[in-house]
């Protein structure tokens, strides 16, 4: 699947971009700086976030948004996935998560997190699935 990640040298972005590589997908990292891409398995589209064009994104069959800055738009099929209350940077890879709608998830010790390697898990098996086409969904660790 080729997947185009808006801000992949961030936080999430990374982790999603990492994510995706390691399921074989072909990926390109559409960053302000292209010099913080330094995996050669990645594609780098050098964009401002507000000179991205649909010229630039038409080729991707999935377009990550990692800084939530695209619009709604009524004529594209979207997925918006929210983390938990506590998005954790440098939380445990865990493989396993919880999903939900319009509820806040908690875990069994009660606590709102994800880790954001759980997270890109989840976004690329809703990618990889679609089982919340023009959907928000949420996920939580267990």
């Amino acid at each position: 699947m080729k997947i185009g990640i808006i801000a992949a040298s961030g936080k999430a972005g990374t982790m999603i971009m990492k994510e995706a590589i390691s399921r074989g997908h072909e990926v390109t990292a559409i960053v302000r700086n292209a010099a913080k891409i330094t995996d050669s398995q990645v594609t780098v589209l050098e964009r401002d976030i507000l000179e991205i064009s649909y010229a630039d994104v038409k080729e991707f069959d999935i377009l990550v948004d990692a800084f939530n800055a695209l619009k709604a738009n009524t004529e594209i099929t979207w997925t918006y996935l929210s983390p938990s209350a506590m998005f954790l940077p440098d939380g445990e890879r865990t493989g396993s998560y919880t999903v939900g709608l319009d509820n806040l998830l908690a875990n069994a010790a009660g606590a709102s997190e994800i880790s954001y390697a759980d997270y890109a898990i989840a976004l690329l098996d809703e990618a990889e699935a679609g089982k919340h086409i023009n959907q928000r969904f949420t996920v939580g660790s267990k």
